[in-house]
């Protein structure tokens, strides 16, 4: 079961963001211990950005080693910095795949991708979904991932 939580604390207005620590291979039931492949990290040079990753393992080492943030300003609007995910790191994400020869995967002819993405900035958390759509949200919380309906429960 993945699960990424991301969580903003009330009385200081800070944001976490966490993760379980399995990694598998697809639906072939194996774990991999000690994986490189981590489900939560820093943003390449943007260490104020954190980002959760769920699905295909092949996913987070892909996005963690590329600047998916670059020209992001710290001083965004929450409306600025939504325009950015939507216009400008979704479509880097879309980019960063495409490009790498590694992840492919075809379902009924179409491309089809296995992933979902929470990003925590100083302004709020956004998810962006294998269909590169991005939301937000107006709670102080949300979760990714098989185990995201029982987190949301717990956390509401």
């Amino acid at each position: 079961m993945s699960l990424v939580i991301a969580y903003r604390d009330k009385t200081n207005g800070m944001y976490y963001i966490a993760g379980d620590s399995a990694v598998s291979i697809g639906n072939a039931g194996k774990n991999v211990l000690g994986s490189c492949s981590k489900k939560v990290f820093r943003a390449y040079n943007h260490p104020d950005i954190l980002i959760g990753v769920v699905g295909d393992f092949r996913y987070s080492p892909l996005f963690a080693n590329v600047d998916l943030f670059e020209g992001y300003d710290q001083t965004f609007s929450e409306a600025d910095e939504y325009r950015f995910m939507h216009n400008t790191v979704s479509p880097r994400l879309c980019k960063t795949i495409n490009d790498d020869a590694r992840i492919e995967a075809v379902k009924d002819n179409d491309k089809y991708y296995d992933f979902e993405v929470l990003i925590v900035t100083k302004n709020g958390i956004y998810d962006i979904d294998k269909d590169f759509s991005v939301a937000t949200y107006d709670t102080d919380h949300t979760a990714i991932g098989v185990g995201r309906i029982t987190a949301d429960a717990i956390l509401h």
